[in-house]
Protein backbone atom coordinates (compact mmCIF):
# COMPACT_ATOMS: atom_id res chain seq x y z
CA UNK A 1 0.00 0.00 0.00
CA UNK A 2 1.30 3.61 -0.45
CA UNK A 3 0.52 6.47 2.07
CA UNK A 4 0.99 10.54 2.52
CA UNK A 5 1.78 11.93 5.50
CA UNK A 6 2.40 15.89 5.92
CA UNK A 7 1.29 15.86 1.88
CA UNK A 8 4.54 14.01 1.70
CA UNK A 9 3.69 10.42 0.05
CA UNK A 10 5.87 7.82 1.87
CA UNK A 11 7.59 4.26 0.91
CA UNK A 12 5.29 1.49 -0.85
CA UNK A 13 4.35 -1.10 2.33
CA UNK A 14 4.04 -4.42 0.99
CA UNK A 15 0.53 -5.97 2.96
CA UNK A 16 -0.07 -9.46 4.25
CA UNK A 17 -3.81 -10.14 2.92
CA UNK A 18 -4.09 -12.32 6.12
CA UNK A 19 -2.79 -10.52 8.66
CA UNK A 20 -3.06 -6.97 10.37
CA UNK A 21 0.28 -4.48 9.72
CA UNK A 22 2.00 -2.17 11.72
CA UNK A 23 3.06 0.63 10.04
CA UNK A 24 5.14 3.26 12.16
CA UNK A 25 4.53 6.78 10.54
CA UNK A 26 7.35 9.31 12.35
CA UNK A 27 5.16 11.96 12.71
CA UNK A 28 5.26 12.70 16.24
CA UNK A 29 7.46 10.32 19.05
CA UNK A 30 5.12 7.45 19.89
CA UNK A 31 2.39 7.57 17.67
CA UNK A 32 1.50 4.07 15.93
CA UNK A 33 -0.95 3.44 13.07
CA UNK A 34 -2.10 -0.48 12.73
CA UNK A 35 -3.74 -1.03 9.41
CA UNK A 36 -6.08 -4.14 9.07
CA UNK A 37 -5.50 -6.28 6.31
CA UNK A 38 -7.91 -4.34 4.09
CA UNK A 39 -5.97 -1.22 5.28
CA UNK A 40 -8.37 -0.09 7.26
CA UNK A 41 -6.89 1.78 10.32
CA UNK A 42 -8.91 2.23 13.67
CA UNK A 43 -12.18 4.33 14.14
CA UNK A 44 -12.00 7.98 14.85
CA UNK A 45 -12.87 9.77 17.89
CA UNK A 46 -16.18 9.75 19.29
CA UNK A 47 -17.85 12.68 17.50
CA UNK A 48 -20.76 14.67 18.98
CA UNK A 49 -24.59 13.57 19.23
CA UNK A 50 -26.71 14.84 16.35
CA UNK A 51 -30.12 15.59 16.67
CA UNK A 52 -31.51 11.84 16.24
CA UNK A 53 -34.60 10.61 17.82
CA UNK A 54 -35.49 11.97 21.02
CA UNK A 55 -36.00 9.54 24.11
CA UNK A 56 -39.32 7.93 25.43
CA UNK A 57 -42.26 6.79 23.80
CA UNK A 58 -44.62 3.65 24.79
CA UNK A 59 -45.22 0.99 22.72
CA UNK A 60 -47.20 1.66 19.45
CA UNK A 61 -46.48 5.06 19.37
CA UNK A 62 -45.20 7.45 16.68
CA UNK A 63 -43.24 10.23 16.34
CA UNK A 64 -44.60 13.31 15.51
CA UNK A 65 -43.92 16.78 14.28
CA UNK A 66 -44.45 19.34 17.57
CA UNK A 67 -44.02 22.12 15.61
CA UNK A 68 -42.88 23.56 11.82
CA UNK A 69 -39.51 23.84 13.32
CA UNK A 70 -36.92 21.55 12.47
CA UNK A 71 -35.90 18.62 14.97
CA UNK A 72 -38.90 19.42 17.02
CA UNK A 73 -40.38 15.98 17.34
CA UNK A 74 -43.08 14.14 19.84
CA UNK A 75 -44.24 11.06 20.76
CA UNK A 76 -47.77 10.29 20.00
CA UNK A 77 -50.43 7.57 19.86
CA UNK A 78 -50.90 6.35 16.44
CA UNK A 79 -54.23 6.56 14.81
CA UNK A 80 -55.58 3.45 13.50
CA UNK A 81 -56.89 3.93 9.98
CA UNK A 82 -60.42 3.80 9.30
CA UNK A 83 -61.99 1.34 7.27
CA UNK A 84 -63.02 3.09 4.49
CA UNK A 85 -65.66 0.86 3.17
CA UNK A 86 -67.83 0.19 6.33
CA UNK A 87 -67.75 3.93 7.23
CA UNK A 88 -69.21 4.85 4.37
CA UNK A 89 -71.90 2.37 4.22
CA UNK A 90 -75.80 2.87 5.55
CA UNK A 91 -75.37 3.77 8.91
CA UNK A 92 -71.64 4.45 9.15
CA UNK A 93 -69.97 6.98 10.97
CA UNK A 94 -68.78 9.23 7.99
CA UNK A 95 -71.02 9.65 5.41
CA UNK A 96 -69.70 11.77 2.35
CA UNK A 97 -70.44 15.17 2.93
CA UNK A 98 -70.44 15.96 -0.67
CA UNK A 99 -71.05 17.54 -3.29
CA UNK A 100 -69.04 14.66 -5.69
CA UNK A 101 -67.86 16.34 -9.21
CA UNK A 102 -66.77 14.28 -11.55
CA UNK A 103 -64.73 15.31 -15.02
CA UNK A 104 -63.95 18.47 -16.97
CA UNK A 105 -66.40 20.61 -16.87
CA UNK A 106 -69.55 19.19 -15.00
CA UNK A 107 -72.57 20.79 -12.98
CA UNK A 108 -72.43 23.49 -10.54
CA UNK A 109 -75.18 22.39 -8.22
CA UNK A 110 -76.34 18.79 -6.84
CA UNK A 111 -74.86 16.10 -4.55
CA UNK A 112 -73.14 14.29 -7.73
CA UNK A 113 -71.80 16.79 -10.52
CA UNK A 114 -70.89 14.97 -13.74
CA UNK A 115 -70.67 16.71 -17.71
CA UNK A 116 -72.67 16.75 -20.45
CA UNK A 117 -73.13 13.86 -22.26
CA UNK A 118 -71.66 11.82 -19.80
CA UNK A 119 -73.38 8.47 -17.92
CA UNK A 120 -73.79 7.27 -14.77
CA UNK A 121 -73.54 3.30 -15.22
CA UNK A 122 -73.67 -0.09 -13.31
CA UNK A 123 -72.75 -3.05 -13.59
CA UNK A 124 -74.60 -6.36 -15.12
CA UNK A 125 -75.43 -9.07 -13.65
CA UNK A 126 -72.52 -11.48 -15.56
CA UNK A 127 -70.08 -8.87 -14.91
CA UNK A 128 -69.22 -8.50 -18.00
CA UNK A 129 -70.46 -5.23 -19.36
CA UNK A 130 -72.01 -2.08 -18.22
CA UNK A 131 -75.89 -0.67 -18.31
CA UNK A 132 -76.10 3.03 -18.92
CA UNK A 133 -78.59 4.42 -16.30
CA UNK A 134 -78.39 7.76 -16.84
CA UNK A 135 -77.16 10.03 -19.20
CA UNK A 136 -77.56 14.08 -20.48
CA UNK A 137 -77.15 14.15 -24.05
CA UNK A 138 -75.04 16.94 -26.34
CA UNK A 139 -78.89 18.18 -26.98
CA UNK A 140 -79.95 18.38 -23.30
CA UNK A 141 -82.03 15.63 -23.56
CA UNK A 142 -82.38 13.34 -20.28
CA UNK A 143 -81.89 10.02 -21.16
CA UNK A 144 -83.30 7.06 -18.95
CA UNK A 145 -81.30 3.69 -19.91
CA UNK A 146 -79.85 3.37 -23.16
CA UNK A 147 -78.97 0.07 -23.81
CA UNK A 148 -80.99 -1.90 -26.94
CA UNK A 149 -83.24 -4.60 -26.00
CA UNK A 150 -82.87 -3.36 -21.88
CA UNK A 151 -86.45 -2.22 -20.19
CA UNK A 152 -86.86 0.24 -17.67
CA UNK A 153 -88.79 -0.65 -14.69
CA UNK A 154 -90.04 1.87 -12.34
CA UNK A 155 -90.85 1.10 -8.71
CA UNK A 156 -91.99 2.59 -5.68
CA UNK A 157 -91.33 2.24 -2.20
CA UNK A 158 -94.13 0.73 -0.23
CA UNK A 159 -93.50 0.01 3.27
CA UNK A 160 -90.27 -0.99 2.37
CA UNK A 161 -91.66 -3.50 -0.73
CA UNK A 162 -90.69 -2.65 -4.13
CA UNK A 163 -93.95 -2.25 -5.93
CA UNK A 164 -93.48 -1.77 -10.02
CA UNK A 165 -96.04 0.87 -10.89
CA UNK A 166 -94.46 1.19 -14.59
CA UNK A 167 -92.44 -0.66 -17.70
CA UNK A 168 -91.13 0.93 -20.24
CA UNK A 169 -89.46 -1.80 -23.00
CA UNK A 170 -88.76 -0.21 -26.08
CA UNK A 171 -91.50 1.75 -27.74
CA UNK A 172 -93.75 0.55 -25.16
CA UNK A 173 -94.94 2.05 -22.03
CA UNK A 174 -96.47 0.63 -19.44
CA UNK A 175 -98.00 1.37 -16.45
CA UNK A 176 -99.65 -0.96 -13.31
CA UNK A 177 -101.74 1.97 -11.93
CA UNK A 178 -102.47 5.54 -13.36
CA UNK A 179 -101.64 8.78 -14.46
CA UNK A 180 -102.75 12.16 -13.79
CA UNK A 181 -101.91 15.73 -15.65
CA UNK A 182 -102.35 18.54 -13.62
CA UNK A 183 -103.90 20.28 -10.25
CA UNK A 184 -107.39 18.98 -9.04
CA UNK A 185 -107.22 15.94 -11.58
CA UNK A 186 -109.96 13.23 -11.90
CA UNK A 187 -109.90 10.97 -8.58
CA UNK A 188 -110.35 7.82 -10.73
CA UNK A 189 -109.53 6.55 -13.60
CA UNK A 190 -106.94 5.10 -15.65
CA UNK A 191 -105.84 8.75 -17.07
CA UNK A 192 -106.74 11.60 -14.74
CA UNK A 193 -107.04 15.31 -15.99
CA UNK A 194 -108.80 18.47 -14.56
CA UNK A 195 -111.60 20.03 -16.06
CA UNK A 196 -111.63 22.47 -19.11
CA UNK A 197 -108.40 20.20 -20.26
CA UNK A 198 -108.03 18.35 -23.16
CA UNK A 199 -106.61 15.47 -24.34
CA UNK A 200 -104.53 16.36 -28.01
CA UNK A 201 -102.67 14.61 -30.82
CA UNK A 202 -99.90 16.00 -33.08
CA UNK A 203 -101.30 16.68 -36.45
CA UNK A 204 -99.87 14.33 -39.82
CA UNK A 205 -98.00 17.55 -40.74
CA UNK A 206 -96.96 18.00 -37.49
CA UNK A 207 -97.68 21.60 -37.81
CA UNK A 208 -100.39 21.76 -35.55
CA UNK A 209 -102.53 20.06 -32.81
CA UNK A 210 -105.55 17.47 -33.41
CA UNK A 211 -108.23 17.90 -30.29
CA UNK A 212 -109.23 14.53 -29.19
CA UNK A 213 -111.35 14.77 -25.78
CA UNK A 214 -111.94 17.24 -23.49
CA UNK A 215 -114.17 17.89 -20.41
CA UNK A 216 -116.21 21.57 -20.63
CA UNK A 217 -116.58 23.52 -17.63
CA UNK A 218 -120.39 22.65 -17.84
CA UNK A 219 -119.42 18.97 -17.51
CA UNK A 220 -119.92 17.61 -20.67
CA UNK A 221 -117.81 15.80 -23.16
CA UNK A 222 -116.22 17.50 -26.42
CA UNK A 223 -114.92 14.75 -28.81
CA UNK A 224 -112.99 16.26 -31.54
CA UNK A 225 -112.67 20.02 -32.26
CA UNK A 226 -111.26 20.15 -35.81
CA UNK A 227 -112.71 20.91 -39.40
CA UNK A 228 -111.08 17.33 -40.76
CA UNK A 229 -113.82 15.11 -39.06
CA UNK A 230 -114.45 12.13 -36.75
CA UNK A 231 -114.56 8.83 -37.52
CA UNK A 232 -116.00 6.34 -35.33
CA UNK A 233 -115.29 2.75 -35.47
CA UNK A 234 -114.27 0.66 -38.20
CA UNK A 235 -115.40 -2.06 -40.65
CA UNK A 236 -116.73 -4.77 -38.88
CA UNK A 237 -116.52 -3.29 -35.42
CA UNK A 238 -119.55 -2.88 -32.77
CA UNK A 239 -121.04 0.47 -32.23
CA UNK A 240 -124.09 1.73 -29.76
CA UNK A 241 -125.36 4.78 -27.99
CA UNK A 242 -126.57 5.49 -24.46
CA UNK A 243 -125.71 2.22 -23.06
CA UNK A 244 -127.49 -0.32 -25.03
CA UNK A 245 -125.80 -3.11 -26.26
CA UNK A 246 -123.11 -3.09 -28.99
CA UNK A 247 -124.26 -3.96 -32.85
CA UNK A 248 -122.92 -4.64 -36.10
CA UNK A 249 -123.02 -2.51 -38.72
CA UNK A 250 -125.98 -4.00 -41.41
CA UNK A 251 -124.28 -5.42 -44.31
CA UNK A 252 -127.13 -5.45 -46.54
CA UNK A 253 -128.79 -2.29 -47.91
CA UNK A 254 -132.13 -1.96 -48.50
CA UNK A 255 -134.08 -1.69 -51.91
CA UNK A 256 -135.30 1.90 -52.37
CA UNK A 257 -139.20 2.29 -51.54
CA UNK A 258 -141.49 1.94 -54.61
CA UNK A 259 -144.67 2.84 -53.20
CA UNK A 260 -146.66 3.55 -49.73
CA UNK A 261 -146.38 -0.17 -48.74
CA UNK A 262 -142.61 -0.45 -49.55
CA UNK A 263 -142.00 3.29 -47.64
CA UNK A 264 -143.68 2.37 -44.75
CA UNK A 265 -141.48 -1.06 -44.74
CA UNK A 266 -138.18 1.02 -44.79
CA UNK A 267 -139.71 3.31 -42.36
CA UNK A 268 -140.16 0.79 -39.93
CA UNK A 269 -136.91 -1.34 -40.22
CA UNK A 270 -135.37 2.56 -39.84
CA UNK A 271 -136.43 2.57 -36.22
CA UNK A 272 -136.00 -0.27 -35.44
CA UNK A 273 -132.07 -0.26 -36.20
CA UNK A 274 -132.34 3.25 -34.16
CA UNK A 275 -134.10 1.97 -31.26
CA UNK A 276 -130.95 -1.01 -31.43
CA UNK A 277 -128.60 1.20 -31.67
CA UNK A 278 -129.78 3.42 -28.64
CA UNK A 279 -130.36 6.50 -30.93
CA UNK A 280 -134.31 6.34 -30.12
CA UNK A 281 -135.91 4.87 -26.48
Amino acid sequence: MSYTLNSVPGPNVALDAKAAVTVDLVTAPGNVIVLDAQGVGPPGPKGEPGAGMIPGGTTGQALVKASAADYDTAWADAVAPAAHAATHAAGGTDPLTGPIALGTNPAQSGVIRIPNNQAITARNAAGTADVRALTVSANNDLILGAAAGRKIRLQLDVGGTPVEVGLIDQNIALFTGFLQVGTNAAAAGAIRIPNATEIRSRNAANTGDIHLLRCETDDSITLGGTVTGIKVGAAGQKLSFYGVPLVVRPTATPAAATDPATTMALVNDLRAKLITLGLIA
